[in-house]
């Protein structure tokens, strides 16, 4: 036996001595998912915490703090599992917590983004104000990107509101337990004699040069590519014809949208009145030359809904726009609040400052209104004031701003926004229902 053969059989036995005597890292299991109440857990009374009691002590596997819609307030049952955290800040002074905020996925992306990070910076506090040091904490916020569950209902959305506690320095050092043995294993393999790597080398080209005169497998892989191509004729056909189809489709809504428009728009130039109803709920017409009685402003299904305004040459232009607008518009008209909510959201995305934005505004304000979330809701006409003032939704809007803010309990603001709707728009429907909803505001604060 030559002296090459025997360093390379030296090698690869090493190689093997190596891999052999590695100790394999054990699999932790991850903490239970928790739906909101955290598990009675107290922290370690019998001395000081070390790394390993990450894995073993049952406070401190409870990593996920979890919160109630639209707050970022650490609720009682999560104290424990802060004092825990803490006192392992405390006893190992160069440790380090990352906090994720999470939410779910209502709202918008700025305001959930936002959310998350409140959160992270409430649990930060809550750790600190149990002797945790700030610099030991580091806050991220992932808003509506990283949820847990999927599904649009409480159960999902209350596993996605939460904030995780991470040790990134845990995680470091089993990275490097995994990759340390290997990378000497690697560097025995490149410390081989050239020879033998040459010889591998050799090999491969010649199983390749075989393969490369069997004519019989060339043939082969013909054939496979002439089907492989006429597929792909066919499927540029179907292509086509999918692509004629869909344009059919959007000169029908465009058409379809532009006569809807038109019929509104003539309905308010007729005083207001409402578009008629299905047969068997028709109210009796107003009488002639007096305007139509102004509606409670209660909830926004009550109310009669603003049209979609817009140069009919304008709204031609503007296809996929109208057609996601109108998608959104349907499921708000059918009473699906949280989808259209939903839908409006993803057109404002799509077209911040479109032909059909302020409407969308106005729309996703008034599907939060109607679900109560008189928050968000107000988030939404304040926008659209702001950005479209003389906007023919503006009027409606500062209305609609108005009642959010009485929905939230801010009467005084509320009276405050639904005076500047009278002084601003005299005469028009939305001064005369903010007028009404000001009488009715006094007199139950003068009957308190």
């Amino acid at each position: 036996m030559n002296k090459s053969t025997r360093v390379l059989l030296v090698s690869l036995l090493s190689v093997a001595a190596l891999a052999g005597c590695s100790k394999k890292v054990k699999e932790q299991p991850q903490a239970p998912v928790d739906t909101g109440t955290a598990v009675p857990a107290q922290p370690s009374t019998s001395g000081l915490y070390g790394p390993g009691d990450l894995d073993t002590d049952a406070c401190l596997r409870q990593r996920v703090v979890y919160f109630d819609f639209d707050q970022d307030t650490v609720k009682p049952e999560f104290q424990a599992i802060m004092a825990c955290h803490a006192k392992y800040l405390r006893d190992r002074p160069s440790a380090r917590i990352t906090l994720e905020g999470n939410t779910d996925e209502r709202g918008s992306r700025a305001y959930n983004q936002a959310l998350g990070e409140r959160r992270g910076n409430g649990v930060s506090s809550a750790l600190q104000a149990n002797g945790g040091s700030g610099s030991q904490l580091t806050v991220v916020s992932y808003g509506e990107e990283r949820p847990v569950c999927t599904d649009s209902n409480e159960a999902c959305w209350s596993q996605n509101r939460r904030v995780v506690i991470v040790y990134p320095a845990k995680y470091a050092v089993m990275l490097r337990r995994l990759i340390t043995p290997r990378a000497v294993a690697a560097t025995l393999v490149a410390a081989a004699p050239v020879h033998a790597q040459r010889a591998s080398l050799a090999d491969r080209v010649a199983v390749l040069e075989a393969q490369a005169n069997n004519s019989q497998a060339n043939t082969d892989l013909l054939n496979q590519l002439q089907e492989l191509r006429s597929t792909v004729q066919n499927l540029q056909s179907t292509v086509e014809q999918l692509q004629h189809e869909n344009e059919q489709l959007k000169q029908t809504s465009k058409d379809q949208y532009l006569d809807l428009d038109d019929r509104l728009n003539r309905l308010e130039g007729n005083g207001g009145a409402m578009p008629p109803l299905p047969p068997g709920n028709t109210p009796a017409p107003a009488p002639a030359g007096k305007p139509a009685a102004a509606k409670p402003a209660s909830a926004a299904t009550q109310e009669r809904a603003p049209s979609v305004h817009g140069d009919p040459g304008a709204l031609a232009a503007s296809g996929d726009e109208r057609t996601s607008y109108n998608v959104a518009f349907d499921a708000l008209k059918n009473g699906k609040y949280d989808d259209s909510a939903q839908l409006f959201q993803s057109f404002l995305e799509l077209y911040p400052n479109g032909v059909y934005t302020p409407n969308a505004l106005y729309w996703l304000g008034e599907s939060y209104y109607a679900t109560r979330n008189f928050k968000l809701a107000e988030a939404q006409f304040r926008d659209l004031l702001a950005r479209y003032p003389t906007h023919d939704k503006a009027a409606g809007g500062l209305l609609k701003l108005g009642l959010s803010q009485y929905g939230e309990g801010d009467a005084r603001a509320a009276e405050q926004t639904l005076q500047d709707v009278v002084s601003r728009y005299p005469g028009t429907d939305a001064a005369r229902v903010a007028q009404d909803r000001l009488h009715s505001i006094q007199i139950g604060q003068a009957l308190r």
